[in-house]
């Protein structure tokens, strides 16, 4: 290699070099801290820099000696010479219930610096045990200014007081747990005065027991629920959800019959999920009470503008006959389709869908149904043929309509057919395919259907 080339690879390597300390400060608090630490063998410029970053990222992975994560984290702490700290994460699984007093004192550190986001994902090696210890939080984060985001994916204990303002400046709160404490929950959501972000996970074991656990947040703007709850819990109802200024809403759950709401007015976007397999409800009056708790669900977040309600969502084919309210404002619409809920379930969402301009129909789960797939449940009421007069918002206002994993199922096509030729001021039609569907003779069978639009482009992908 000649000078000239030498100096131009030697050109590149010193551009990062020519990067002030601020900007290379920002790059190290974006990487795993234990990454950041190791840049300080590169040159002397790069010994100490790390130690003046605003982002540790601690993650004691099992493959990671205890006793080494322990003294790494309380080295880098000790050598840190930050006032200020933007981020602070810390995972670990492999800890022991001696080591929390340790935590604490890491997580006080962080708040002594005016922690902004703070993640906390921590277990002891027997946090699965009869007799498990749970992480403690040192009681000066209730105080905590500067703290905006809080994320708790371990069972925790702190005690906060029955009244007066805590967690000042908190506006997002993720709450992830084992074995949930429903009056620490509660005092959590009523204490935080600029509570807007609110996610909720875990799974309820019949043992926990775990009684109503209200959501009374009149400033929440956004709240996500996955919870999974294992058979023979006991409870009826486990959330009741009053949060009039509620925008966003998540829930994942394989019931909603433990959900209890009030009408939310300023609703924009809905995603609601139901995990469970029709194929195995029994004639207990299990699934018919999920059916109402879906319809009456459906019903308190009507003012929506944008509803998802994929996969077992066909719970609702069970029960809509002519109790769907009118969705005034929706103008985006997901639904799971399969071929023996598919025009019961899309029916009646497109007659009482005034606004809809864009539609997602997604194919991926079909039921195989027989008449003695589900007891006590009349099988005829569940094979449905298209609807004789097309809904107004095909023929008015419905633009986009994308199809996904199509196969080659009849009711499939019927039901492109259907859409292509009833949807008078169409713009678009996307349809991608499923894996093993023959892809060619869809897209010529498909090009031949006639169009009630014009205007209307067909894509495929």
């Amino acid at each position: 290699m000649n000078q000239k080339n030498v100096d131009k690879d030697n050109a590149r390597g010193d551009i990062t070099s020519r990067l002030p300390d601020h900007l290379l400060c920002r790059i190290l608090s974006c990487l795993p801290t234990e990454d950041a630490v190791r840049t300080c063998i590169l040159s002397s410029r790069w010994r100490d820099l790390w130690t003046s970053i605003h982002g540790l990222y601690f993650d004691g992975g099992n493959e990671k000696p205890r006793s080494w994560f322990l003294n790494f984290v309380e080295r880098v702490l000790g050598l840190c010479q930050l006032k200020d700290i933007h981020n602070f994460h810390l995972r670990s699984s492999t800890l022991r219930e001696k080591d929390f007093s340790r935590v604490s004192e890491w997580i006080c550190f962080a708040i002594q610096r005016n922690v902004r986001h703070l993640f906390l994902d921590v277990y002891s090696t027997s946090n699965f045990t009869r007799h498990k210890r749970i992480l403690e939080l040192p009681q000066s984060i209730l105080t905590c200014e500067t703290l905006v985001e809080l994320k708790l994916c371990s069972d925790i204990v702190i005690d906060i007081p029955g009244s007066g303002i805590c967690f000042p400046s908190l506006k997002i709160l993720h709450f992830g747990f084992c074995h949930p404490d429903r009056g620490l929950m509660q005092k959590f959501f009523s204490s935080c005065p600029t509570l807007e972000e609110l996610t909720i996970e875990g799974i309820l074991h019949p043992r926990d027991n775990v009684q109503t656990i209200n959501i009374i947040v009149q400033t929440l703007k956004r709240l996500s629920i996955s919870v999974f709850v294992m058979q023979g819990y006991v409870s009826k109802r486990i959330f009741e959800i009053r949060t009039p200024n509620l925008e966003y809403l998540s829930i994942i759950a394989n019931s909603l019959a433990y959900f209890v709401l009030d009408e939310i007015p300023f609703l924009k976007k809905a995603f609601v999920l139901v995990e469970f397999n029709v194929l195995r409800r029994n004639s207990s009056g299990i699934f018919e009470n999920d059916a109402r708790s879906a319809l009456e669900l459906v019903k308190r977040i009507k003012s929506m503008k944008i509803l998802s309600l994929p996969d077992s969502m066909t719970v609702l084919s069970f029960v809509l006959n002519n109790n769907l309210p009118t969705f005034s404002n929706l103008i985006s619409l997901e639904l799971h389709i399969d071929s023996c809920f598919g025009w019961k379930l899309l029916t009646p969402f497109l007659k009482r869908s005034p606004s809809l301009k864009v539609l997602n129909l997604d194919f991926s789960k079909a039921h195989k149904l027989t008449p003695n797939t589900l007891q006590d449940i009349v099988f005829e009421d569940l094979v449905c043929v298209e609807p004789e007069c097309a809904p107004n918002c095909l023929s008015s206002c419905v633009e986009v309509i994308e199809i996904t994993n199509l196969k080659r199922e009849d009711y499939e096509l019927e039901m492109v057919r259907y859409l292509l030729e009833n949807s008078k001021v169409l713009e678009k039609f996307s349809v991608g395919f499923a894996e093993d569907a023959p892809e060619d003779n869809l897209r010529k069978e498909i090009l031949m259907f006639p169009r009630g639009s014009k205007t209307c482009n067909i894509e495929f992908f």
